[in-house]
């Protein structure tokens, strides 16, 4: 509603790139290790040939053959078992870092308290407390007893934090506290958890049917859970977001009482309720079931005052007075200005009050829901084609066509380099034939340059051979050696001109082959630093676009869109999906296009050497396949299942680490601990099943792929008994890589359809439904700030009629007071005007249809003080301007004017969203600030002095009438004072317009909603 989205989406912007930054340092890192691994492996072979040839002067196949077998070997832990290595090291020393930070953080000393006592008594001597450099208590002494002791004070006086200093929820600065007696924790802002109603209330204890209703009875939740259409077995999603404000407060207060305890500390939990049912708890749960029970409540009504022991007014962090309650005492804290004047609340109903659209679980709540609160979508069958088209899209086609092409050139590279050392130990082999044949003379002399023939010592069939390699063409005679190298002369002979032609063509032919196999071997090698650093750089720009994508939609999502998905979903999404894109997907892309590139390249080669080989080829791989099909879908299924396992996981620790003040003051540690083992029990089990079938596959592949070798070795014993050995070694050395890459191929493409899982649930949010942006815009709009209902209807899940014809008109600069039971339709009213719903009818504000306009210009132009008061972690600056439109100057008058400047030293000065150094009335007055600095025409106060004390609401109150005094206002509230100088009262019922006319005339009908609500209050 304050259109920062725009902001947001940048500082998340920003802050994944300064991820991806950082990120690319490993992958740079990554590349170079994997490039340095092949090209030394590749090189190494090389030099060592080399240096054998130049050791040997000569070099035979099987040598050759079993230096490459071990270089494969070699470039395989070089290319990539190290560079694996490597980064999981980093990776785990960088986890590990993190590890160590948390658990040498600085723990709280083990509290004193004694939970068994037959006399409970909480006791604190010169007790001071601070949160870094922040003194938030100080020099506290109090000693309570069995009673009722209130604690009152003016906004960030110290109230919640002396009940946190109770439950020594604080390391101590000095002084010491101690406690007896077993103690049950209501806090100010309720915690509930994403469960059953039923389980919130029992919160580990045993279930006593007749506590357990008489509780209920006690804290008026009766009629509530009656109208909920699952009663207590209602799952509450995050934060129990699904009830209204009153509703959470009962339910958070009913664990309390529920739990059988010495020490009731109650936070403030009673001020979302209306006097009456304020009046029937405080009377029939704190005085009556309560009674004899050590129970301090956090209060600033007056009346309830009057019935305590003992009453503790706070200043400043400090105690200022502890007194009972008499006439005397409670004339003095008035004149301290500290009391708040009586409440007059709406009758709290069962209906929604600001979260009326939140529904969707009373309405369409499984038993699976019930079973499994963190519910999935989980997809089925194989990653869509499409999903990949889409990611190749984000990361760039251009790109992709290009690297198809290199990773093309490189497989040709390789395969060809494997050819050439076949035909080079081929024509080696011809080089040393020529130097075995080399004969004597049959004269004494044994230099063959000084003779016209000579004897050859080796088959002569050979030679002849070998010399028709070199296209000799005059017909020489030669003497023809047999088998058992005993020399048999024949009639022809060779001159020895043509035995040194054909020792220097065949050394000259081995040598350009060898020439050409280094070119090719460096060729590829070029093409995979190429390749690789082009398959990263298509996922860097997928993740940079999708991360960006993804942050945008849920920032623009309809409001139905986090109605009706869990925050621990949404973070799954934003982390471990996005991590493995981030850290995975590049390396297992570019492995899935080098295996598929690279069965292809080999069985070609294996072909090459003998035609029958396809056959085996076509068999083997159709085994590998038909394994492979059986393997892909349990291992797809079993990593969504892993994926859908880790969100219930998340969500259980967040909630956890939201409640931890009520976790600890119940001691609950052990019994969440177990909750969230058996979460990371489940995850874990998925993960272990999946990996052993991992490894039940890769024993099957290895079996095949031996068989593979079997049957070439087996070929060449029986049939192809001619085959060169070049060749031999060719076909077994690819028979080998053909079995690991088919093996490969498949746990390869198991491993990318597992991250394009991830890329798959990331899709599922870039797809959501946003709102609506566009429209037309109007100078100068709005001038006036007329606001005009005509028949607006509100409708969730098609069922729930919320509002309904609602139709009424607020003319320029009127002051409208919203009042209504809870449920009513209030909030609702409120939302329509924002555009967070789709509505029937028509609101018009200077008579232009809302729907007509831009989104953005329409929020800017409407200020809200909301009911929940938010702020976000950075400066205090960023809080009020985040997109530095005003000046200093500006800043401090609207901070001023929000009775907030005894509070902010400095506009810079940080601020942690999840602190509670700041109270509850604080984060509204900076809510005030920020309405005051916008200049927007209409404002909305959705009970926005809801929780100040008595004297910064006065001051808030009057502010608020200096500041907006020429601004159409729209108040809703529970207070009478807040609206009864306004122009028009507006009375809600079941989404309905009761009642709407000035507070005169609704005054004079004694039978009107709000004189009887004025009636109630005077006899109060």
């Amino acid at each position: 509603m304050y259109t920062w989205e725009d902001y947001f989406l940048g500082k998340v912007d920003t802050a994944r790139k300064l991820e991806i930054k950082k990120m690319l340092s490993l992958l740079y890192m990554r590349i170079a290790v994997e490039t340095s691994g092949l090209l030394v492996s590749k090189l190494g072979f090389y030099l060592l040939v080399m240096t054998y040839i130049w050791v040997n002067d000569e070099a035979e196949a099987t040598t050759v053959f079993f230096i490459m077998s071990n270089y494969g070997t070699i470039s395989y832990t070089l290319g990539i078992l190290i560079p694996d290595g490597i980064t999981t090291t980093y990776e785990f020393l960088s986890t590990t870092t993190r590890l160590n930070s948390v658990l040498q953080a600085k723990e709280l000393p083990i509290p004193k308290i004694k939970d068994k006592t037959s006399r409970p008594t909480i006791h604190i001597k010169d007790a001071s407390i601070s949160l870094g450099k922040e003194n938030i208590l100080n020099n506290i002494t109090l000693k309570v007893t069995p009673g009722l002791t209130l604690v009152t004070g003016q906004v960030g006086s110290g109230k919640s934090s002396l009940l946190k200093l109770m439950l020594q929820s604080y390391p101590l600065n000095t002084g010491d506290v101690s406690v007896e007696g077993r103690i049950s924790y209501a806090s100010q802002d309720p915690w509930l958890f994403p469960s059953s109603v039923k389980q919130n209330i029992l919160f580990g204890e045993d279930l006593d049917p007749k506590r357990y209703a008489e509780v209920l009875r006690i804290c008026a939740l009766e009629f509530d859970l009656k109208l909920l259409e699952k009663g207590d077995e209602t799952i509450l999603i995050d934060k129990g977001s699904n009830l209204s404000k009153g509703q959470q407060a009962r339910i958070n207060l009913a664990r309390a009482v529920y739990r059988i305890s010495d020490i009731y500390l109650l936070d403030d939990c009673l001020t979302a309720l209306d006097n009456e049912v304020q009046d029937y708890i405080f009377k029939e749960c704190i005085q009556t079931f309560l009674k004899g029970k050590i129970c301090v409540l956090v209060t600033q009504t007056e009346r309830h005052m009057k019935q305590s022991d003992i009453v503790v007014i706070m200043k400043n962090g400090e105690i200022f007075k502890t007194t009972r309650p008499t006439n005397q005492s409670l004339k003095e804290i008035k004149d301290i200005n500290t009391l708040q004047n009586d409440d007059v609340k709406e009758k709290e109903m069962v209906e929604n009050d600001n979260r009326e659209n939140k529904k969707l679980l009373e309405a369409e709540q499984t038993v699976e829901q019930r079973k499994k609160v963190y519910e999935e979508t989980i997809q089925k069958g194989s990653v869509s084609y499409k999903n990949y088209k889409k990611y190749f899209g984000f990361g760039g086609f251009a790109l992709m066509v290009i690297y198809c092409i290199v990773c093309g050139g490189f497989q040709f590279a390789t395969s060809y380099s494997d050819k050439l050392l076949t035909k080079w130990v081929d024509d080696q082999q011809h080089v040393i034939n020529f130097k075995a044949k080399l004969m004597q003379f049959n004269i004494s002399s044994l230099d063959p340059y000084q003779n016209e023939s000579f004897t050859l010592l080796t088959n002569g069939k050979a030679l002849k051979d070998e010399i028709k390699d070199f296209n000799f063409t005059n017909n020489n005679n030669f003497t023809k050696i047999n088998k058992s190298k005993n020399v048999n002369t024949h009639n022809n002979n060779l001159t020895k001109e043509n035995i040194i032609q054909g020792f220097d063509k065949a050394q000259e032919k081995a040598k350009n082959t060898f020439k050409w196999y280094y070119i090719m071997l460096f060729s590829g090698a070029v093409m995979d630093i190429i390749k690789t650093g082009i398959i990263y750089d298509i996922c860097r720009r997928a993740s940079i676009n999708l991360h960006y994508t993804l942050v945008k939609n849920i920032l623009n999502a309809v409001m139905h869109f986090f109605d009706t998905h869990f925050i621990g979903n949404i973070l799954n999404r934003l982390s471990q999906d996005l991590v493995m894109m981030d850290e995975r997907l590049g390396y297992i892309l570019n492995e899935s296009f080098g295996v598929i590139y690279m069965m292809c390249g080999t069985a070609i080669l294996i072909v090459s050497v003998n035609k029958l080989f396809i056959f085996y080829t076509v068999f083997i791989i159709t085994c590998l396949m038909a394994l492979g099909r059986i393997y892909l879908p349990f291992n797809r299924n079993m990593k969504r299942l892993e994926a859908s396992t880790r969100s219930p996981m998340i969500g259980h620790l967040n909630a956890t680490l939201e409640g931890i003040t009520t976790v600890r003051a119940y001691k609950a540690e052990n019994i969440l601990t177990d909750e969230f083992d058996r979460h990371h029990d489940l995850f874990t089990s998925t993960y272990y099943t999946r990996t052993v079938f991992h490894r039940a596959y890769g024993f099957c592949a290895t079996f095949l792929s031996t068989t593979l070798v079997t049957m070439l070795i087996l070929t060449f014993i029986f049939i192809d008994t001619g085959a060169s050995a070049g060749n031999v070694g060719l076909a077994l050395q690819q028979a080998f890589l053909l079995g690991s890459f088919i093996a490969s191929a498949v746990n390869v493409y198991t491993d990318l359809e597992t991250m394009m899982t991830s890329v798959e649930r990331v899709f599922e949010y870039t797809d959501i439904e946003t709102e609506k942006q566009d429209g037309t815009l109007v100078t100068g709009w709005p001038k006036e700030g007329s606001i005009s209902y005509e028949y607006v209807s509100l409708t969730y899940n098609k069922t729930d009629h919320i509002l309904k014809n609602v139709s009424f008109e607020v003319k320029s600069n009127e002051k409208i007071g919203i009042i209504g039971r809870t449920g009513a339709g209030k909030s609702s009213l409120i939302s329509t005007i924002f555009r967070l719903y789709g509505i029937h009818g028509k609101i018009l504000i200077d008579k232009i249809d809302i729907k007509t306009l831009p989104l953005k210009i329409l929020r800017k132009n409407i200020a809200i003080i909301p009911q929940d008061p938010v702020l976000f972690s950075g400066t205090i600056r960023s809080n009020l301007d985040p997109f530095n439109k005003f000046n200093d100057e500006e800043l401090w008058s609207a901070i001023d004017k929000a009775n907030l400047k005894s509070f902010i030293l400095d506009l810079d000065s940080k601020i942690i969203a999840s602190s509670s150094s700041l109270s509850l009335g604080q984060k509204q007055m900076f809510c005030v600030a920020r309405a005051i600095i916008s200049n927007a025409k209409i404002i909305v106060l959705d009970e926005a002095t809801a929780n100040m004390d008595n004297e910064t609401q006065t001051l808030v109150n009057k502010s608020i009438r200096d500041n907006f005094s020429g601004c159409t206002v729209l108040t809703i509230a529970h207070r009478l004072e807040n609206i009864i100088e306004s122009d028009k009262i507006l009375v809600m019922d079941r989404g309905e317009v009761r009642e709407y006319a000035n507070p005169e005339q609704l005054l004079k009908n004694k039978e009107s909603y709000f004189s009887k609500m004025v009636q109630k209050t005077l006899n109060y």
